[in-house]
């Protein structure tokens, strides 16, 4: 059995931006090197950049992943899978756990190991001050909750 886990924080420092850009690319910087979060090597209840702040990204990102891997056979594994994380525009929002919880599967190929990982957002562990986030009909649910599927080639981490 395996536990792996990943802590990150990053951060942008903008001290100062062309007048000839908009007022968005002024305050979060040019758009890709912008930070964003969720998806496959992220917080995996969330499509890849939809985490916090969204596609437009933000300045202030946190992440903490928490994986255990069971062995299934010499090639198969399961995996239960625990994140949470927040991206934002201006300041670190620790209280913005956007918690997603779900399983993986893993074939270990001779290219890399296959993921499959399907998590999903637990609603009451969102947001510490007791608001919750809005959730549009059109982000993908399983189980009738939101959150996403991911499959990729390699680990998360």
């Amino acid at each position: 059995m395996v536990f792996a886990a990943r802590l990150a924080l990053a951060w942008i420092i903008i001290t100062d931006a062309s007048s000839e850009v908009d007022a968005t690319s002024q305050k979060l910087g040019p758009t890709v090197y912008r930070l964003r979060g969720g998806g496959a090597n992220s917080v995996r209840g969330f499509p890849a950049g939809e985490l916090g702040a969204g596609l437009d990204g933000g300045i202030r990102r946190w992440e903490a992943m928490f994986e255990a891997r069971v062995p299934i056979g010499a090639s198969f594994e399961v995996a239960a899978l625990l994140d949470f994380g927040d991206v934002s525009e201006d300041e670190f929002r620790f209280d913005y756990l956007n918690t997603s919880a779900g399983l993986g599967f893993r074939y270990h190929s001779p290219i890399g190991a296959l993921r499959l990982d399907m998590a999903f957002r637990i609603m009451p562990l969102q947001r510490l001050d007791g608001t919750q986030p809005e959730v549009s009909d059109d982000q993908r649910t399983i189980f009738n909750a939101p959150g996403a599927i991911h499959f990729t080639i390699g680990e998360a981490f």
